[in-house]
């Protein structure tokens, strides 16, 4: 690639002297911006997407282009490696996950799992694992090998349950530094990129999602100081930060995952903090749902009139 020429180009070439009949070299733009070949780096999309910019080449060591990349299509550019777990049974939602697991469920219109995979794809997100085992082979059918989406798939086919996150112990390969472990049942528009960006500014090793859960206390709480009581509090709300089911981990931590073992997201979390790695969390403060239950699966079909996904 030798420069970049639009209609402006060759109005101000025009304006400046230049004629019709001369070479398309001496009106193009040669100071162009671009990105280097698995060299994108999120502080550079971020500025490229603040200028305004709407495609932007991707150039290989040769400046020959490798991709044309859409900014008005991407929301961000995140170095990541994705893990979606699609392997429960989806029991509470039954009759409907007899013969269909539950990532397959049509919300909007669409299955569940393409809502997921289409919007961290809009993150620039290629590199996906997913894991499998009710019902396996109609999402591997379902999805593919993603060459037709240009994104990479990597099918981690668990024989028996390991847990919430044991199935990252089987992952061989990994792209990028740090692995993003989401829940395929999840509807939510979570800004990804702030979640990483913040990781990154706090330097933590993992950082877990978060939603904000009250309960409120039909009572009157004595609160009390030993023997002593030190105030009264009218049937206060509580509130607290719940598990949203969403991580981001650098790869080195994936270490204390035992291989091919039961193994709950909660166990990592604990070994994280006991070995005094640095844990940290993020907010939800937008849309997020667990379709769990048969009511969560009416909601979110409801609830999607509404939302852009």
């Amino acid at each position: 690639m030798l420069g970049t020429v639009t209609d402006g180009d060759i109005r101000r070439g025009l304006l400046n002297g230049l004629t019709i009949d001369m070479p398309v070299s001496d009106f193009m733009f040669r100071d162009f911006r671009f990105f280097g070949q698995g060299n994108i780096s999120t502080e550079q999309f971020i500025s490229f997407k603040n200028d305004k910019l709407k495609i932007v080449p991707v150039l290989d060591a040769n400046r020959n282009i490798v991709e044309i990349l859409d900014l008005t299509y991407f929301i961000s550019y995140l170095p990541l490696d994705v893990l979606l777990m699609a392997g429960g049974e989806g029991i509470r939602l039954r009759p409907l996950t007899e013969q269909t697991p539950k990532p397959l469920l049509p919300v909007g219109g669409k299955p569940l799992l393409d809502h997921n995979m289409q919007r961290l794809k809009k993150f620039g997100i290629k590199n996906f694992n997913i894991s499998v085992r009710y019902l396996a082979e109609k999402i591997e059918k379902h999805i593919g090998s993603g060459s037709e989406k240009n994104i990479r798939i990597n099918y981690l086919r668990e024989t028996t349950p390991l847990g919430t996150i044991g199935c990252a112990g089987l992952i061989k390969e990994f792209n990028n530094d740090y692995l993003l472990v989401m829940n395929a049942d999840l509807l939510t528009d979570i800004d990804f990129e702030q979640m990483y960006l913040k990781l990154l500014t706090e330097k933590a090793d993992m950082i877990v999602a978060t939603i904000p859960y009250t309960v409120n206390v039909p009572y009157g709480v004595i609160e009390t100081d030993n023997d002593n009581v030190t105030g009264i509090s009218e049937k206060p709300s509580l509130l607290f930060n719940t598990n949203a089911g969403i991580y981001i981990i650098h790869k080195k931590l994936l270490s204390e995952i035992p291989y091919n073992t039961f193994f709950n997201a909660t166990d990592l979390l604990t070994k994280v903090i006991e070995k005094k790695y640095k844990l940290i969390y993020y907010p939800i403060h937008t849309f997020w749902l667990d379709i769990g239950r048969m009511k969560d699966y009416n909601r979110a079909n409801e609830m999607f009139k509404f939302l852009q996904f």
